[in-house]
């Protein structure tokens, strides 16, 4: 078990960086703002995440990491849109929203930042493959894909409606039909 004091300090700067990204800011956030704002060292910092991108990262996906005692009782069909709606809820957001399209952007000439977004990739994929079914990388890109362009490329939103008509597509293309009604 962590150390209770360990775990307060983490939530609490994952809170600050929160709190940070949801202001609109004209520098971007780097270790020696947070630390002054969360009141804490640049070496703490660095000892537990190493980088900005990889604390921002964490930030972003532990705020989003639905509870996993709502998926509790429903079949394979309902998890999968009870999954697709928990991602376009999180995409609705304007701290996600901001935050992955930066991280994007930044991934492509910068490791860290590319290293950051595949591991917030890869606790996605792990979590929908214990929430909902297995699947590859690929079949996961099929499925969220459509929600993300919707929700941030094309800035249109998706209904309920239109989660459900998309999850029972994915649901007939990897064979979790067994309870659409």
């Amino acid at each position: 078990m962590p150390d209770p004091r360990i775990q307060r300090t983490r939530d609490h700067v994952l809170a600050t960086v929160r709190k940070l990204l949801a202001e609109p800011a004209s520098t971007p956030l780097t270790f020696t703002i947070l630390a002054a704002e969360a009141q804490v060292s640049r070496r703490t910092l660095y000892t537990h995440w190493g980088s900005i991108d990889r604390v921002i990262s964490d930030a972003v996906s532990s705020t989003f990491a639905g509870d996993a005692s709502d998926f509790d009782g429903l079949t394979t069909f309902e998890r999968l849109n009870h999954f697709l709606v928990q991602v376009r809820d999180t995409m609705c957001d304007p701290v996600f929203a901001a935050t992955v399209t930066m991280q994007m952007a930044k991934a492509t000439r910068d490791p860290e930042a590319a290293d950051s977004l595949r591991e917030m990739n890869d606790a996605a994929i792990a979590e929908f493959r214990e929430r909902v079914a297995p699947v590859t990388t690929q079949q996961y890109g099929a499925i969220v894909g459509p929600v993300f362009f919707a929700q941030l490329i094309a800035r249109v939103p998706m209904t309920d409606v239109d989660v459900r008509n998309h999850a029972e597509i994915i649901a007939q293309h990897l064979g979790l039909m067994e309870a659409v009604v």
